[in-house]
């Protein structure tokens, strides 16, 4: 066994794989010569998506305030020579040095009092290059009886409401937004559920299209199953097989595939050989298949989106978002 996968045999992901429209962006960068491009990713946790960008050659600046994470990122970052500069800080005293090609901001806003959470993202459209993405996700609870413990254990704000981050944008192409609740696992909190605003932005540049390509779809009820996915099933189908959800659900009405070559982060740990995640929609409800096991269950109050790389992006480098033989680990 070489170093990295000893490194990383006993790994548990905290948030599992990257996320898809993270996938997209990494292949979009990687089609277009990556070195040079500079991404922050605040909030990076375990680091899933710092550690895929910075795979296909982008420079990461991962920033968090958990200790253990930063330091479980850099020993992943130094094990496989990655250009990963993972900083420990708090993002209510974070100023961004330069400006960046992309910024992601996971799972963090909504821990921010309102006035820290419009500071950072000021802090964070400034630092963006012309042509450059933001990318959000943030958990909007209308209801605070509604937040889990752990959650509030966190420091959950409450302080975001659906749309408030989208009310900072107008002056920007708005690629994406979704709003959705989603259940999923994680270790030491076990199954929960909780609504996600996802949100994609680009800042404008003259003569420049940009990179990705976001298809809304509209989700109406289910054509194909007659399933009636109420919450306690869709707590029972998690981690089960993607067989196993065919047999109980039947094919789904579309099915969009995202896929990181080379090790990465999956579900409930490290995949050595590739990360394969597969989204299948039934009506407004999306299963998330990561190498063939069930991650999560959302059902949609929006439409959602297909993310694609725009032909900008084409060129001799990185790996298609599916390859013809991709095989999960």
């Amino acid at each position: 066994m070489n170093d990295s996968a000893s490194a990383t045999q006993s790994f548990e992901s905290q948030m599992g794989g990257p996320s898809h429209e993270v996938i997209a962006l990494a292949t979009a960068y990687a089609r277009t010569e990556a070195a040079g491009i500079r991404v922050a990713d605040l909030g990076c946790g375990d680091g899933r998506n710092s550690f895929l960008l910075a795979g296909v050659g982008c420079s990461v600046t991962s920033i968090d305030n958990s200790a253990q994470s930063i330091g479980r990122l850099r020993q992943l970052a130094a094990v496989h020579s990655l250009p990963i500069e993972a900083q420990l800080c708090d993002v209510r005293d974070l100023r961004l040095h330069g400006q960046y090609d992309s910024i992601l901001a996971h799972g963090i806003v909504h821990f921010l009092e309102q006035s820290a959470a419009t500071q950072l993202i000021s802090e964070i459209k400034q630092a963006t290059k012309p042509g450059g993405y933001n990318v959000y996700t943030v958990v909007p609870f209308q209801n605070l009886d509604d937040i889990p413990s752990d959650m509030q254990a966190a420091g959950y704000k409450g302080s975001l409401a659906s749309n408030d981050v989208m009310s900072h944008y107008r002056d920007w192409e708005i690629i994406s937004a979704e709003l959705y609740r989603k259940w999923d696992w994680h270790p030491g909190v076990g199954i929960h559920d909780h609504p996600i605003e996802k949100t994609m932005f680009r800042r404008p540049k003259e003569g420049s299209r940009g990179l990705i390509r976001a298809t809304e779809i509209s989700l109406a009820r289910s054509q194909v199953s007659p399933l009636s996915w109420t919450p306690p099933l869709i707590s029972s189908t998690i981690a089960k097989s993607k067989d196993q959800v065919l047999a109980i659900a039947g094919e789904p009405d579309l099915a969009i595939p995202y896929y990181a070559a080379g090790p990465q982060f999956s579900f409930r740990g490290f995949a050595q050989s590739g990360y394969l995640l597969e989204l299948m929609f039934y009506g407004n409800v999306v299963v998330y298949v990561a190498n063939g096991i069930v991650s999560g269950i959302s059902v949609y109050a929006t439409n959602a989106y297909r993310f694609d790389i725009a032909s900008q992006a084409t060129g001799p480098r990185g790996t298609p978002l599916m390859p013809e033989n991709a095989e999960g680990a």
